[in-house]
């Protein structure tokens, strides 16, 4: 489609230099990808053709991270800019998540009287599977917000409320700040790396700090980032002992940040979903077995992936729990492991030195 380049820029409050590039930008990558199967004898005024006026509002979408340095640009103080060292990025999950489990089971270890009266109170909702048999969906009791607004999901089947943990040192202090997912449809792109210099967009809400959507830079590898958090996550309420882990209370998940020594990495594999997973197993002086977590974030598998045996290292995860249907329905067991959000090593030349001499010579 024609476009109007001066329009572009004012709207966009760019040159028009700058939008003749971005869009001379997006033919170029345009044409790489779709020349291999590209059967026409014209493919560049095919290209041409497919700038509809949605795409070049794509193209001149501020990122997550540009639009929030805009708003502090224009004082809005909402968004504030924090230095940051990443540790650990926890997979989206649902933020009703533990409700929806909570209910669902006190409704499946309940009696039919109890069942009957959750389904008249409004708690939850009985469906029919595909095989004919009965299940319960979890439904939202909350009227309204704190702030006295309707909910209007009230009633309703409790909402999917993605969301990302991103543990991190922020102004000196371990917090586990929350990435801000509030639609399904438009997934965080940006992927944190692990142990960098890095820079967040957000701000505090009742003492949780809340990242921006995308709102997240990385300004390069910080080789003294295990040093400079050791002492502060050491400190930290979520701090647990490696030998503690199992103490913690079994009735729900727990966020927890640790420091131990490598005992073992183990190799990349795919879980179920094709998906690379990685196990590495982390003990101290008090345990006689370590502990086994895994991780599927990619920038932890590779931290994970390049550890050596005995490496001093910081771990953050959270313990979590399922329950084994194939046991006692009254009184179901519950099977504990860890999720492994993140793992920063302490710098050890002397190690790797020597790590690579043993295995040059075979020992």
């Amino acid at each position: 489609m024609k476009y109007n380049t001066v329009e572009l820029a004012e709207r966009y409050k760019i040159t028009e230099a700058e939008v003749e590039a971005k869009i001379s930008e997006w033919k170029k990558q345009a044409k790489i990808a779709i020349e291999p199967t590209y059967k026409g004898t014209d493919i560049d005024g095919f290209i041409e053709s497919l700038l509809t006026s949605s795409k070049i509002s794509a193209i001149f979408m501020p990122s997550g991270y540009e639009y929030a340095e805009l708003q502090i640009q224009q004082g809005n103080a909402d968004f504030v800019k924090y230095n940051a060292i990443v540790l650990g990025v926890s997979p989206t999950k649902d933020l009703n998540d533990f409700n929806k489990r909570e209910i669902t089971m006190e409704w499946w270890n309940g009696t039919a009287a109890s069942r009957e009266q959750m389904e008249l109170d409004g708690k939850v909702e009985v469906r029919i599977s595909k095989k004919g048999e009965k299940y319960p969906v979890a439904i939202d009791t909350l009227e309204k917000f704190q702030n006295g607004n309707d909910n209007p999901n009230y009633g309703k089947e409790l909402a999917y409320k993605p969301s990302r943990n991103v543990a991190a040192i922020i102004d000196g202090k371990f917090v586990v700040a929350r990435g801000d997912l509030a639609s399904p449809k438009s997934p965080v792109r940006n992927v944190p790396r692990l142990g960098c210099k890095s820079t967040l967009i957000g701000h505090v809400v009742n003492d949780i700090y809340k990242i921006y959507h995308d709102a997240y830079v990385d300004n390069g590898v910080f080789e003294e980032a295990f040093d400079v958090a050791e002492p502060i996550v050491m400190t930290s309420p979520q701090f647990v002992a490696l030998d503690q882990l199992e103490n913690l209370p079994e009735d729900k998940f727990t966020t927890f940040v640790s420091v131990g020594e490598v005992w073992r990495v183990g190799e990349i594999e795919r879980d179920t979903y094709g998906k690379p997973v990685i196990a590495i197993t982390v003990g101290n002086d008090n345990l006689t077995r370590g502990i086994k977590m895994k991780a599927k974030y990619q920038p932890t598998i590779e931290a994970a992936n390049s550890l050596l045996d005995g490496q001093k290292v910081i771990v953050v995860g959270e313990r979590r729990y399922f329950t084994d249907k194939n046991t006692d329905p009254a009184n179901p067991e519950k099977v504990f492991y860890i999720q492994l959000w993140g793992v920063i090593a302490k710098v050890d030349d002397a190690r790797a030195t020597a790590q690579a001499a043993l295995t040059a010579a075979g020992i």
